[in-house]
């Protein structure tokens, strides 16, 4: 009940500067934003909750007054330090093994960082261009989603561990995203396990071509 709660004051705050005029129709508008875009509602949910420290990790479990003692406490994947979102997703080792071979995968120098908004950021805005940024993004939620899961998996001990599967996993679910999502993306999955950077520029450069494309065709309309 009290997650609840909370979640309706966030939204009460959210809503508290909207304004209604009379007379003006009820309309859908649909507002474009890069980060979450290429991934399904799940996964920008759970970003969204990530973010917020929504997530039902242990330590916010005991803030909701549900009684944790002792190992109870600690991360479910080390076992070493508390269950905080910051520790869990970022400075917990077992986490940063794998924040690690991604940054490297998305050909980013790494940078020691402990917190989960220093990690978003730095494979979000790493790349200038529109399409890093949403690539970037793409790639941090997967990321921290299987991150999770596989928490998960270790705590109610559901199925084997996916330790050692977890950069080709983020890696081949990126892809699929990706290419389903975004027109024009024809590389292939070895091309963006081998370089992401490249396929990155390669559908800017694709966006680019296709928007002078549009535009020499308006202007022949309007001379037609």
């Amino acid at each position: 009940m009290g997650r609840e709660q909370d979640e309706e004051k966030e939204l009460w705050k959210l809503l508290g500067n909207i304004q209604l005029r009379k007379f003006v129709g009820d309309n859908w508008k649909w507002r474009y934003e890069a980060e979450g875009r290429l991934v399904p509602s799940k996964v920008s949910i759970f970003g969204w909750r990530l973010c917020l420290d929504r997530l039902p990790t242990r330590g916010n479990l005991q803030k909701k007054g549900v009684n944790l003692q002792g190992d109870n406490m600690m991360c479910g994947l080390c076992k070493k330090g508390v269950e905080e979102v910051d520790h869990l997703f970022c400075t917990c080792m077992e986490a940063w093994v794998v924040w690690v071979k991604t940054i490297k995968w998305w050909g980013m120098e790494v940078v020691m960082l402990d917190t989960v908004k220093g990690v978003a950021e730095m494979l979000i805005y790493g790349i200038g261009s529109l399409v890093g940024k949403e690539m970037g993004a793409c790639i941090f939620l997967v990321t921290a989603w299987y991150l999770w899961y596989r928490r998960n998996v270790l705590v109610f001990q559901r199925e084997e561990d996916i330790k050692e599967q977890l950069l080709e996993l983020i890696q081949v679910k990126t892809h699929f995203w990706v290419s389903n999502k975004v027109a024009g993306c024809a590389f292939s999955l070895v091309q963006w396990q081998s370089n992401p950077r490249e396929c990155a520029r390669e559908l800017k450069r694709y966006k680019k071509s296709l928007k002078m494309f549009n535009q020499q065709q308006k202007c022949l309309q309007s001379l037609s």
